[in-house]
């Protein structure tokens, strides 16, 4: 059975169980692209992009047995350039969250990972359509055909 010493993951949109997270000697963390406490969910780019500019960023948080909800170890705003869609800038934020990513397994190897706990705010979830068209109608560039090209490996 394997029996990691920590858990990485980039904006993973499932459930970690408790089973699974019993087996990791260190725990996890995930790079999550938007500034929690704000767009918990699986599509924090679309919320983020909603709120406007200034509102991207990335987080790095430990996985919890909940979405979006272990203790944050490290957060910065990162803005992403108007020309991207919404759909290419988690992509963008994972890549900018690198950096980070480091000094946060470090202090997690030397137990010396301090970060905040924090009220839970409500999930973001999937946007109904009339959300999708309100988000159209303020100029939210949602998908473009070579990010699912890219995404599929065509």
């Amino acid at each position: 059975m394997a029996r990691p010493d920590v858990i990485l993951s980039f904006h993973f949109d499932q459930i970690f169980t408790l089973e699974t997270l019993a087996l990791v000697r260190l725990g996890g963390v995930i790079i999550h692209p938007s500034l929690l406490l704000r767009h918990r969910g699986p599509i924090p780019a679309f919320w983020a992009f909603q709120e406007g500019p200034g509102a991207t960023g990335i987080s790095i948080h430990r996985i919890a047995a909940r979405i979006d909800a272990g203790e944050i170890l490290a957060q910065r705003a990162h803005a992403v350039p108007e020309s991207v869609f919404a759909s290419s800038a988690a992509r963008l934020l994972h890549e900018a969250a690198l950096p980070m990513i480091g000094d946060v397994l470090r202090a997690i190897a030397a137990g010396k990972a301090e970060g905040a706990v924090a009220p839970i705010l409500p999930c973001c979830g999937f946007p109904s359509a009339a959300e999708i068209g309100k988000a159209r109608r303020q100029g939210v560039r949602l998908v473009r055909f070579a990010d699912w090209r890219a995404a599929l490996g065509l």
